[in-house]
């Protein structure tokens, strides 16, 4: 049987915060994961008094972190609906998530929970160019104080205003 109780000190999770990462397939927001996920409350999966997951909370109630380890007994998909549908008195009010596509497993158990989705960010790794290709490469020049004028009727005509 699972238990989900308070985590108390980060500490007790971090091997499982580990394993939170290294399953991600790119990099994730440093910003969004050791900024805003340590702020918020943190719960801990339990079976038989072992640890084997966690998620986070913010104040808002947005699930921000999701893991269940693989070893675990307990279906992730079971575990994550009684939280999306919030039936833990534990855990309680849950509006929805943030989650990003570079964590597979916690990104298809939200859409497999939510009614809507909606993107409020994109993030992207560059790809390793070749070495011997030249092809397409730019000289990037500084501008002269004369060019200016041509710069500003270019912007003007092609960009426009911003708009007030």
């Amino acid at each position: 049987m699972l238990e989900i109780k308070p985590i108390e000190s980060l500490e007790e999770i971090s091997h499982l915060k580990q394993a939170y990462f290294a399953q991600a397939t790119a990099p994730l927001d440093g910003m969004w994961h050791f900024g805003f996920a340590p702020m918020s409350a943190h719960f801990g999966f339990y079976e038989q008094e072992t640890l084997v997951g966690f998620c986070c909370v913010n104040d808002e109630g947005y699930l921000l972190q999701f893991y269940l380890a693989i070893d675990a007994k307990t279906d992730a998909k079971e575990l994550f609906t009684l939280i999306a549908e919030q039936n833990s008195t534990v855990i309680g009010d849950v509006k929805g998530a943030f989650v990003s596509t570079a964590e597979p497993q916690y990104l298809s158990l939200c859409l497999d929970n939510s009614s809507a989705s909606k993107v409020n960010a994109l993030m992207y790794q560059q790809i390793k160019r070749s070495i011997d290709n030249k092809e397409g490469e730019l000289e990037l020049k500084l501008a002269e104080p004369e060019q200016l004028s041509t710069f500003v009727e270019f912007a003007a005509t092609n960009i426009g205003a911003p708009e007030q």
